[in-house]
């Protein structure tokens, strides 16, 4: 400390210090037998310094938003266009409790409480002034009377005015200050600062702790959880907070967010039980209106049910066909989404168009190895179509590659029938039947052509 018990500093006697920083120091002081006041005096006597600009910016910030219950106001100031020894820059200020001895024993309701109502401070002086307080620890935040203040004014940030940060200097509290802040004091969103620097401190005021942690604080280490120090059912939604507003500062909410939060878990919803409700007549005539369109589902649902038995039996019989086909010739793969497999279904969109998600295929293709290239396509398909009959089809074709004719053509089908029918799984059998009496023809076509 500079000062020392009983100094005077302009009218007032200097009584014991409540509190120093690196520009200024805090004492109680008496002037003419008034009431005790806390009064700020700058150490800095250099009116262009950045301190004393700042101290300057206070006093004008503190006369602008007036006398409020929410922030420890400003009583009478002195600011000397030239400080001397004798005459320095000062202003006095109620004496109130500091947060930290007010919430000393209390529930962690009431510490939610004051945190809060600063939260809501915040927001009120970002509304009305555009200001950021860029400062916020427990040091200076109280309980004024009645009310949680705010105080310190120091560090503010306001639009439209002279900024006074350095590009390389550190604005904040130490241990409460966010990153970007040591980065970038002069850029960075001072606003956002703000909710990282409150979510520290209602860490700190919930654990009782004399720090918080460095950086961003996850929800899920046991360790910072506030459960660790402090016995409560809901210290889990507080950790959430804490861990969402010390983020990057994109992911961080706002204050005002931090508000609606806090006030949520001091006045949680209390949640209706449904069985409580009485829809019995209600329900019974959505279930009669709906009657139709569940059962026209369900009928549905049994028709692909049933399809898809007629698929697995196509693709059964289609089986050793198509390994057939691939023995017999050099290089083959299966290609099914061939175009000209697709074109299998043609002739039944006359009768309904398929269903895409219903459609199922497989085939041969393969590309000869002479002079010119021959395409050998073995195709066949099964769809559902809207009209919920099966199509049935298939294919061969020998022809050269990118020419049109064809050395070998032969269609199988369509058959429609009933999903999962006799008539269904007898058209699978009479197509691979009939492919399977004409494979040797198309191969001898295909030989033939190369």
């Amino acid at each position: 400390m500079q000062f020392e018990r009983d100094a005077r500093v302009g009218p007032w006697t200097l009584k014991r210090p409540l509190g120093s920083g690196g520009n200024a120091e805090v004492w109680l002081a008496e002037r003419d037998g008034e009431e005790a006041r806390a009064l700020k005096v700058l150490l800095d006597r250099r009116p262009a310094a950045v301190t004393y600009q700042r101290f300057r910016r206070e006093i004008e910030t503190h006369r602008a938003i007036g006398t409020r219950a929410d922030v420890l106001p400003m009583l009478d100031w002195n600011l000397p266009e030239t400080p001397t020894k004798r005459d320095r820059a000062w202003m006095s200020m109620p004496v109130a409790v500091p947060v930290r001895d007010a919430l000393a024993g209390t529930p962690l309701e009431r510490v939610v409480e004051a945190v809060a109502s600063f939260a809501a401070t915040l927001v009120a002086l970002t509304t009305g002034f555009g200001i950021a307080h860029r400062d916020i620890k427990p040091g200076n935040l109280y309980r004024f009377g009645e009310s949680w203040a705010v105080g310190d004014l120091g560090l503010i940030d306001v639009p439209g005015a002279e900024s006074l940060t350095e590009p390389d200097r550190i604005v904040g509290p130490a241990n409460y200050v966010a990153y970007e802040m040591m980065v970038s004091a002069d850029t960075a969103d001072a606003h956002k600062a703000d909710v990282y620097s409150l979510a520290k401190t209602l860490w700190v005021l919930a654990t009782g702790q004399t720090w918080p942690p460095p950086g961003h604080q996850p929800a899920a280490l046991p360790l910072q959880a506030i459960a660790a120090y402090r016995a409560h059912p809901r210290t889990a939604e507080l950790d959430r907070l804490i861990d969402w507003a010390t983020r990057d500062p994109s992911a961080r909410p706002s204050m005002e967010a931090v508000v609606e939060e806090l006030n949520a878990w001091l006045a949680p919803r209390a949640m209706t039980d449904p069985t409580d409700l009485n829809l019995d007549d209600i329900a019974a005539r959505i279930r009669t209106r709906f009657a139709p369109v569940i059962a026209a589902e369900d009928r549905a649902a049994d028709v692909r049910v049933a399809a898809e038995e007629t698929v697995q039996q196509f693709l059964d019989a289609m089986q050793s066909l198509v390994e057939a086909a691939e023995a017999a010739l050099p290089r083959s793969d299966l290609n099914p989404a061939d175009i000209l497999t697709e074109n299998l279904l043609l002739p039944s969109r006359a009768m309904g168009r398929a269903q895409v998600e219903s459609y199922w295929h497989t085939g041969v293709h393969a590309v000869g190895p002479g002079h010119r290239s021959m395409a050998f396509r073995l195709m066949a398909a099964v769809a559902l179509l809207d009209n919920d009959e099966m199509h049935i089809a298939g294919a061969y074709l020998v022809a050269p590659e990118r020419v049109m004719g064809s050395a070998f053509s032969k269609r199988y089908g369509p058959w429609t029938s009933i999903p999962g029918s006799l008539a269904a799984a007898e058209a699978v059998g009479g197509m691979v039947e009939a492919m399977c009496g004409d494979l040797e023809a198309a191969l001898t076509a295909f030989a033939e052509s190369l």
